[in-house]
This record gives structure tokens, C-alpha cells and sequence, in this order.
């Protein structure tokens, strides 16, 4: 396992990458430890899934359109699986934080569990939603019990390389997510072309094995490259435009706007390099 350690929002940060079968579906374990510097950061979707395991205090999530929608904050007490996210969500800083757990690719969460992505897109639930509460519980405390953050990532390994081991799903050959995911910025109509399939086919099987729409993904893949575009180059917002597939920069800042709640330049200006980590958000 590759180890990449960084400070971000004051927090102590650890990411595990697995170098062996679990790469396919996992994109890395992760940690994060300490006290926050800000009351509130956001979080911008990547296109991934996640289970964590709350270690300190208990932490709160509020994701975009909550407040307006009369829903509650995501609230996180020990453990949850938290589904692909359209849009941002906004984390409210508690006085100890420390998370551990694990962030899935696109589709890894159909290859090792029994859950629909379609049910878990925008949504969080208790783990033991997905695993039985017994076997949730012990293996928090196994992880509660664990005196380092190698052998929190080394349990959490072995935990899922066992439930790979039990999974049908995990070695299922998957050629329209993996013709999509290898051509982000295609239109459907080349794909169309290029992998003998239907629209149609197309649209159902990757929001079967995914939990999002063709376009939802698109749209989360270039806004996450016009952000890393954009962190090095604050002031080319119609270059940022036009090299990711929009026609004007009034489409481009309406779409970076419903995924990140902020117009380019107020994100530009508000930004530190930890917003943009690839591996944290």
C-alpha cells in the first residue's frame, strides 16, 4: 500500500492506495486527525463513495439543497456509507475530529456489496444498513482498538479482501462502465459508435452499476478538471470553459455553480490548495 501524508484544514491527513486486487473497485483508505482550523468546509463530489468510521466527536454534513428540501444533516456518530454526491456538501468543524475508513471508485461499492448505487446516490446511511449491526459494531471496535493508522488500513484491507473474496460482482467484466470512465468527455452518440450499444443500454447499465446518470458523471468529471485547471491558472476561467467541453463560460459558471455553490471567481478567490486535494475531496 502507497502512504501519502499531508496537513489539510489543520487536520492531520493519511491516504492509503492499494497496489493490489482491491484497485479496481478502491481508491484509497484515508484518515484524518486533529483539530480543525475552520467552522465550516466544503466538500465537492469526486465521483466516489465512501464508508467512514467516526473515532472522535461526533461530526455533522449538510449536503447542498438540504435546507431547502426540509431535510436533516448527515450525523455521524460511528460508522456510515455515504453514496456518490452530485453536489457539494458542507462539514461542520467539531472540537476533536478523527475519521478513518475508506473511499470506493465509481463503481466499487456494486463490485463488493449487496446495495443498489441507485438507492445510495446523494444519500448517507448507517453501515449497519448494509452489513449486519453485529458485524458493524465488532468491527468498529476492532478499528476503535487499533493503536495506528497502518493497522486501521491493514484491518480495513483484509475486511474488504475477504468480502471480495465472498462477492460474484467483483470479477464481472464491466465494458460500458469502463468504455465511459476511458472516455469521459465523449458525447453518448460516440459511444454509441464506439461500443456497439444503445443510448439507452448505455444510460441503464451505468446508472445501474453506479448509482448516477451519464451526464451527472460527466458533468462532476469536468468541473473537477477545470478546478485542478484552475488552481494553477486562477485568472483563465474562459480557457477553463472551453477546454472542458463548454460552448460559453455562462453554461460553464451555471454548472460550477450547482456542483460547488460558488461562481468560479468567488471560488478562485475563497480557495486554498486543500480544497482541491484529489485524494480528500
Amino acid at each position: 500500500m502507497k502512504i501519502i501524508e499531508k496537513n489539510i484544514f489543520g487536520l492531520n491527513a493519511v491516504i492509503g492506495i492499494p497496489q493490489n486486487i482491491l484497485s479496481s473497485g478502491v481508491d484509497c483508505f484515508l484518515e484524518l486527525k486533529g483539530r480543525p482550523e475552520y467552522k465550516i468546509h466544503r466538500l465537492l463530489p469526486k465521483g466516489t463513495s465512501e464508508i467512514l468510521f467516526n473515532l472522535g466527536d461526533t461530526f455533522f454534513g449538510n449536503p447542498a439543497g438540504n435546507a431547502e428540501k426540509g431535510l436533516n444533516r448527515i450525523i455521524c456518530r460511528h460508522y456510515l456509507i455515504s453514496g456518490i454526491k452530485t453536489s457539494y456538501l458542507d462539514s461542520f468543524a467539531v472540537d476533536y475530529f478523527h475519521c478513518t475508513g475508506i473511499r470506493f471508485k465509481i463503481n466499487g461499492i456494486k463490485k463488493i456489496f449487496d446495495i443498489s448505487p441507485v438507492e445510495l446516490a446523494d444519500s448517507d446511511f448507517e453501515l449497519d444498513s448494509v452489513i449486519s449491526r453485529n458485524s458493524a459494531q465488532t468491527l468498529y471496535e476492532k478499528i476503535s482498538g487499533c493503536e495506528t493508522t497502518f493497522e486501521r488500513f491493514s484491518l480495513l484491507e483484509n475486511w474488504l479482501l475477504q468480502k471480495m473474496l465472498s462477492s460474484k460482482k467483483y470479477d464481472e467484466p464491466d465494458p460500458v462502465v469502463n468504455a465511459i470512465l476511458s472516455n469521459p468527455f465523449s458525447p453518448v452518440n460516440s459511444l454509441e459508435r464506439e461500443t456497439g450499444f444503445s443510448r439507452q443500454y448505455l444510460h441503464r447499465k451505468f446508472k445501474d452499476a453506479t448509482g448516477i446518470s451519464i451526464k451527472k458523471y460527466q458533468k462532476i468529471k469536468r468541473i473537477t478538471e477545470a478546478l485542478s485547471f484552475l488552481h494553477d491558472n486562477p485568472k483563465k476561467l474562459t480557457q477553463a470553459a472551453y477546454s472542458y467541453g463548454y460552448f460559453d463560460q455562462s453554461h460553464f459558471i451555471k454548472e460550477f455553480k450547482n456542483i460547488t455553490g460558488l461562481v468560479p471567481t468567488s471560488y478562485t478567490a475563497a480557495a486554498s490548495p486543500g480544497t482541491l486535494d484529489p485524494y480528500l475531496f
